[in-house]
């Protein structure tokens, strides 16, 4: 159960807030709440019931590369409510629950190919915002 995953594992809000944990996903992969081992897109939130399957790494201040020696725990989400892009100097992709928000990192091996239509998105939404920040002036027209 999400609930369950030590407090290690999550960036925790400040008291009184009604936000969510923040949590590191890696080797993820989406899939059929109903079906295990049956992978969907992310892209299909709106009509399937989703889940999240993967490792949690602890948060730190470390690049990707090195979480490997991290303590992992792996976990299967509760449903997914919906995702989105963050946009930045790193654009991610962030998948909430009603337990928390995780940030995904790497996707498992065997998933990748199920992961491309989320991933097009991201690096075209993100090429996007990259060219409006260069030139304020440019419109979706």
């Amino acid at each position: 159960m999400e609930q369950a995953i030590p407090e290690t594992f999550s960036c925790l809000p400040e008291q009184g807030s009604s936000t969510l944990p923040l949590r590191l996903l890696n080797d993820f992969a989406v899939g059929v709440l109903e079906g295990p081992g049956k992978y969907a897109s992310l892209t299909d939130v709106r009509t399937r019931k989703l889940c999240l399957r993967g490792t949690l790494v602890q948060p730190n201040e470390q690049p990707l590369e090195e979480h490997e020696n991290d303590t992992q725990q792996p976990i299967q989400t509760e449903a997914v409510l919906d995702w989105m892009i963050e946009y930045g100097s790193k654009p991610c992709i962030w998948v909430s629950t009603a337990a928390a928000w995780y940030k995904l990192l790497a996707p498992a091996a065997d998933y990748k190919a199920t992961f491309q239509p989320a991933q097009r998105k991201l690096d075209l939404c993100s090429r996007a915002a990259a060219a409006l920040q260069v030139n304020p002036g440019l419109s979706y027209e």
